[in-house]
């Protein structure tokens, strides 16, 4: 995502955390939209996956950590929802983008 993107995602990921901590119906809603939708194509999981896995930076940065508090606030107890983003390769994408932020710390730091 370029920096204009990344800056707009955060403001609206912060927003949907929002909702989603006060609103059950609103987290069962994206729950069943991203289990289902996961083996179709483009969805609402698309975002998620493009935006952790194509960061204009090589650190996280506030929509790298709204997007996570978002998905870790939705998939809490829910195995479909566990097994649709393990099947999405989310771990992978995740563990990918750590590792390039360790290693532009660690550049940054000698």
């Amino acid at each position: 995502l370029a920096p204009e993107e990344e800056e707009a995602a955060s403001a609206m990921l912060a927003l949907l955390l929002d909702l989603l901590r006060s609103r059950e119906q609103d987290r069962d809603r994206l729950r069943e939209e991203l289990a289902r939708q996961a083996d179709q194509g483009p969805s609402c999981l698309w975002f998620f996956l493009r935006l952790f896995a194509s960061g204009a930076t090589d650190y996280g940065g506030a929509a790298f950590v709204h997007a996570c508090h978002v998905l870790a606030l939705i998939a809490d107890g829910d195995a479909k929802l566990c097994s649709a983003l393990r099947g999405a390769r989310l771990i992978d994408i995740l563990a990918d983008r750590l590792l390039r932020a360790s290693e532009a710390e660690e550049s940054l730091a000698t």
